[in-house]
């Protein structure tokens, strides 16, 4: 689950630094526009191609889908043709709402997958050279414990 939404998060990120570096005013619209709406205006204004229709860009949508119905949860009605093989097991007698179905282990790590592979493309696709997952810098964090004798 936090796979798939992280996914989402990743190349939303992505794109959000691709406009904020790229496209002029991106500041004034980034908020209004949803991340499919996002890759769109991208493609138009950098000249990149991503078809949403296949692998990678195409996991976009389930991926979006499952963060949205995380963040937004509510109660859903959900039907289904079921043959419960045996009526003691509650989970059986249930169907599985569409979150759950985006969180099966298949279904995420092709989230994960597609995510990098779609921020690669769109990376050298702009013309950079440079790995977009390392880290252009460094920087430190940590604890020190201060006794009650040195805290004076």
């Amino acid at each position: 689950m936090v796979a798939g939404v992280f996914a989402a998060f990743t190349v939303e990120g992505f794109l959000n630094h691709l406009g904020q570096r790229r496209v002029r005013d991106w500041e004034a619209f980034e908020r209004k526009l949803e991340p499919r709406e996002k890759l769109l205006l991208l493609q138009r204004v950098l000249h990149v191609s991503a078809d949403q229709s296949t692998r990678p860009f195409q996991s976009l949508r389930h991926m979006l889908r499952l963060r949205d119905a995380l963040a937004h949860g509510k109660t859903v009605s959900v039907t289904s043709d079921l043959v419960v093989e045996n009526p003691r097991d509650e989970a059986a007698r249930y169907p599985e709402p569409e979150w759950r179905k985006l969180c099966r282990l298949s279904s995420v790590a092709r989230m994960v997958e597609d995510a990098e592979a779609m921020v690669r493309d769109l990376h050298a696709q702009t013309g950079s050279d440079r790995d977009p997952f390392a880290s252009p810098g460094g920087g430190s964090a940590g604890v020190s414990e201060v006794s009650d004798d040195d805290a004076q």
